[in-house]
């Protein structure tokens, strides 16, 4: 929990005119505004048709704690309050269309009243200053003050804008007008008796580090806090304090580290595998990794200790980064991309730390770093069916893999780094016989992403230019091509099905498709498992769709030849199979020569 900070209950009124001066404050390169028209639907039905309505809890940063006049950082919150001021300022503007002389007389007193607060609620008395500044990203306080300015409360510097109405900031603003657009002020009096009484939580903290940890404890569910958010903001304070960029030039510079990382839970890991390959630095050192719960902390130390260091160097890093996340779009050697493009399937995330440095470290040494990361490829597919080592521990067996390696940089070679991060692995001799009797087994069951990656890979090492398919396409976030058991899942199957695999011994076949099922020679892949399914053996081998185009194991594919060549399927052809698909894949995903030679 935050060390430092102060809880208070307030309501939707007080929350912006208790302290008349008080400004809310979105750290001006925060994301930006995402809600869409169900968030805003939702936020409105929640607002004014419920009685007494909670807006949930608004984490923000005072480091202004004696001021009379504190500008309050929004950390966390700042969609609810961009919308509920966005609510605010088309009720404001509904108001000034209401015809006053048709206003009961004894109405006018309340219409004058909620036009008065509604002013102060977006801008503060007397002065040029609104209450609410949101970031700069996605021109988002340019578009807010230009809505400001439509509804009088504010006089536009910003010629230029003549698109914002097309943006979402002005959408959500329209979506309020509409909703208010037929109400007469009985109607918007009641609205705003809901809506001035609703209630929320306000915590008030010193730090960034204090809000993200406080943040993490509450496990909030609204839109995820990003440490990236907190970091920058940071960042940016310190470089503006010390004068060493103003805010336009530390915008523009991120904007290059954005271009390449665009998406906030990839900067995040970013951030993380960046601390952890160069932590070794004197700029940086520090003894314990970053993770997600201590990467506020870290940064913060490294920014008070080299902003300007830490700053560009992220920058720099990120081109580098950029190669691990998006390969396809990056220039690099066909096999290497194709190298990173395994290494992202089989997900070897952990590595990038290492790679971060080795990329970094050793930009002449093309050879190397394609030898590495094929190695990589083998080194995760047999972690992952074996479950050794831990998944706690890749982490820090990456750091010291990347510590061994800058102690005897000047002797950098493959199997220098292929060696300690073996010893570091633990790995002996022995691994490869776990990693063939896992492939042996119910693989299916035991890793099915494995299972896929394997089946995809013995695959593409017989693809040509004129068979070339792509097995990792993927259609509403599915892969076009999965993994199709030959003799089907169905615990219930056809009679036939029975008749050829046990020769009609129910109970005996109930045994063998337990044993055999989910065994390597039993799987293969398809792009019409939904239309396979449990169909019988012999309409698999021969399947053909409305345009007569070959869906079953008659696709060409390698991996169905043997299959389509068989007339019946029986434990014996499953036996056969996988004996040659075992093989195939300890020919593949071996570390060297010499471990083959090792098996039983």
């Amino acid at each position: 929990m935050a060390s430092d900070y102060t809880i208070t209950e307030v309501d939707l009124l007080n929350l912006f005119t208790e302290n008349e001066n008080v400004r809310y404050v979105i750290p001006k390169y925060q994301r930006h505004y995402i809600w869409k028209k169900e968030n805003w639907e939702d936020f409105y039905s929640d607002l004014t048709q419920n009685e007494r309505h909670f807006l949930g809890s608004i984490i923000l940063i005072n480091k202004e704690r004696n001021s009379r006049n504190p500008n309050l950082q929004i950390i966390d919150g700042q969609q609810r309050i961009t919308t509920l001021s966005l609510l605010y300022a088309a009720i404001f503007e509904r108001l000034n269309n209401i015809n006053k002389e048709s206003i009961p007389e004894k109405e006018k007193k309340f219409y004058d009243y909620y036009l008065v607060n509604l002013e102060k609620v977006l801008k503060i008395d007397k002065s040029e200053k609104l209450r609410l500044e949101l970031s700069l990203t996605k021109q988002n306080n340019d578009d807010y003050c230009e809505i400001m300015n439509l509804i009088g409360l504010w006089e536009s510097q910003n010629q230029s804008q003549t698109r914002f109405k097309t943006r979402r900031l002005y959408s959500a603003f329209q979506f309020f007008k509409d909703k208010l657009n037929d109400c007469e002020f009985t109607n918007i009096r009641q609205i705003l008796d809901t809506v001035f009484t609703g209630k929320l939580i306000s915590i008030e903290v010193g730090s960034n580090s204090d809000a993200f940890l406080l943040f993490e404890s509450l496990n909030n569910r609204g839109e995820p806090l990003s440490a990236t958010d907190l970091i920058k903001t940071k960042m940016f304070s310190e470089l503006i304090d010390k004068l060493i960029l103003d805010e336009d030039s530390a915008f523009k510079n991120w904007e290059k580290l954005i271009e390449n990382i665009d998406d906030y839970k990839l900067q995040e890991k970013f951030l993380i595998h960046y601390y952890n390959a160069f932590k070794y630095k004197s700029e940086i050192f520090e003894s314990t990794k970053a993770t997600k719960t201590n990467l506020i902390t870290h940064y913060e130390k490294l920014i008070d200790n080299d902003v300007n260091f830490v700053f560009y160097d992220l920058i720099e890093k990120s081109v580098v980064y950029k190669k691990f996340i998006a390969p396809e779009y990056s220039e690099l050697d066909e096999s290497i991309k194709q190298g990173i493009i395994d290494l992202n399937h089989i997900s070897g995330i952990p590595s990038y730390s290492f790679l971060l440095y080795l990329f970094s470290n050793f930009k002449d040494k093309s050879e190397l770093q394609g030898d590495i990361i094929t190695f990589l490829v083998k080194f995760f597919v047999r972690r992952h069916l074996i479950d050794y080592p831990k998944v706690r521990d890749l982490d820090q067996i990456f750091i010291d893999l990347i510590k061994k390696c800058e102690d005897n940089k000047e002797h950098i070679c493959f199997d220098y780094i292929v060696n300690e991060l073996l010893t570091l692995s633990r790995y002996d001799g022995s691994s490869i016989n776990t990693f063939r009797e896992k492939i042996k087994g119910n693989i299916y069951s035991e890793n099915k992403d494995v299972a896929r990656f394997i089946l995809c890979k013995i695959e593409e090492t017989h693809f040509t230019r004129e068979n070339w398919k792509n097995l990792w396409a993927k259609k509403q976030k599915k892969y076009n091509w999965t993994i199709e058991h030959i003799l089907p899942q169905n615990e219930k199957p056809n009679t036939k099905w029975v008749e050829m695999f046990t020769r009609g011994d129910l109970p005996k076949f109930k045994n063998l498709h337990e044993k055999y099922i989910h065994k390597i020679g039993n799987l293969t892949i398809t792009a019409y498992n939904s239309v396979l399914s449990t169909d019988l053996f012999e309409e698999k081998r021969t399947k053909v769709d409305g345009q007569n185009n070959r869906i079953g194991y008659n696709n060409g594919l390698y991996l169905n030849e043997k299959v389509f060549s068989e007339s019946v399927w029986t434990p014996e052809q499953i036996e056969e199979r996988s004996q040659s698909l075992v093989a195939e894949t300890l020919e593949i995903f071996k570390f060297n020569d010499a471990e083959l030679r090792t098996l039983n």
